[in-house]
C-alpha cells in the first residue's frame, strides 16, 4: 500500500509542476499580448509557440523595405521575443498572390530576412536564434481579390518557440 501511495505522490507532484509550467507560459502569454493594440498585432498560441502576426506592418507591393513609422512595432517585438530567453524566433514572410510563384517566394524571403536582420542589429538576440522564412503566396489570411486583402497578405508573422 505504501509503495502504491508513493507512486501517486510522486505523480502528484509531477501533475503540480506541469500545472505550474503551464500556468507560467500563460502569463508570459498575457504579458505579450498586453504589449500589443489590435491595429499593431495579433497574438496567438500554435503548438506550443506564441505568434505575433503583424497586422500593423504591412509591406508594399513588390517591395521589402521596412518603413521607419514600423519600428516602434518592431520594438514591442523585441521586448515580447525577450520575454523568452534562449527561444527560437523564426520570422516568416507572406506576399499577396499577385507575381509568379517565384518572384513571391524570393520576396517574402527578403521580407523576412529584412525583419530579422532589423531585429538582429537592434537587439541582444544570438544570431542562431533567429531565422527568416519565405512562403510567398502559400499561406494568406485574407482574400487577395481585394485591394484590402492583398494587403493584409503582405505580412510578416513572428513565432517565438520557447526553450525547454
Amino acid at each position: 500500500l505504501e509503495a502504491k501511495l508513493g507512486g501517486a505522490s510522486e505523480a502528484q507532484a509531477a501533475l503540480q509542476t506541469q500545472i505550474e509550467a503551464q500556468e507560467a507560459a500563460r502569463r508570459q502569454f498575457a504579458q505579450v499580448e498586453q504589449q500589443f493594440d489590435r491595429e499593431e498585432a495579433r497574438v496567438l498560441r500554435e503548438s506550443g509557440s506564441v505568434l505575433i502576426r503583424m497586422v500593423g506592418m504591412n509591406f508594399s507591393s513588390g517591395q521589402a523595405v521596412i518603413h521607419p513609422d514600423h519600428f516602434a512595432l518592431l520594438t514591442k517585438v523585441k521586448q515580447a521575443i525577450a520575454l523568452y530567453p534562449g527561444a527560437m524566433v523564426t520570422i516568416e514572410g507572406h506576399t499577396d498572390a499577385y507575381g509568379t510563384d517565384e518572384s513571391n517566394l524570393k520576396l517574402s524571403q527578403e521580407r523576412a530576412n529584412a525583419v530579422a536582420q532589423y531585429l538582429l542589429a537592434n537587439s541582444n538576440l544570438p544570431a542562431e536564434s533567429v531565422q527568416a522564412v519565405g512562403f510567398g503566396e502559400t499561406r494568406p489570411i485574407a482574400n487577395n481579390e481585394t485591394k484590402e486583402g492583398r494587403e493584409k497578405n503582405r505580412r510578416i508573422d513572428v513565432v517565438i518557440t520557447p526553450a525547454k
